[in-house]
């Protein structure tokens, strides 16, 4: 079957949702913390799945398993080589993943850690997302 290799391929695309309310959000179980609490609690009608590394929860989002992710990096936070490649995945999946104030994350710079609030979508939910957990993060406790 010369020339068929490869001919089913069908590339990544993200979900459709568009709605917080019919959204499904990756989390992690191991690295919990006051400040990513406080955002899962600002989006109460969102499902949450415990997926295990930043790779398999961007890959679910890119997949369309799931639409969020959420990350607050505080005493300890993700490494360049843990977004990287998986960004590029999600993003030419139809996604974004931005740092809370809506800036991508930079890379190859001297400091690899990606401290604070890094947001992940399907792209059709980035602007609700940043909207909703801008607001819980600057309301006083």
């Amino acid at each position: 079957m010369a020339g068929t290799r490869g001919a089913d391929r069908q590339g990544l695309q993200v979900s459709t949702v568009s709605t917080l309310a019919a959204s499904r959000a990756v989390v992690t179980r191991s690295h919990r913390n006051a400040g990513l609490d406080r955002l899962l609690a600002a989006l109460p009608e969102v499902e949450q799945q415990n997926v295990g590394s930043i790779g398999g929860k961007l890959a679910a989002i890119a997949t369309g398993r799931a639409e969020l992710y959420l990350s607050v990096g505080d005493r300890s936070a993700p490494k360049d080589w843990d977004y990287c490649a998986p960004s590029l995945v999600l993003e030419e999946a139809g996604g974004a993943l931005t740092f809370g104030d809506g800036s991508p994350l930079r890379y190859n710079r001297p400091e690899v850690v990606q401290w604070g609030t890094v947001l992940g979508s399907n792209g059709h939910l980035h602007g609700a997302l940043l909207q909703r957990c801008q607001s819980a993060l600057a309301d006083p406790v």
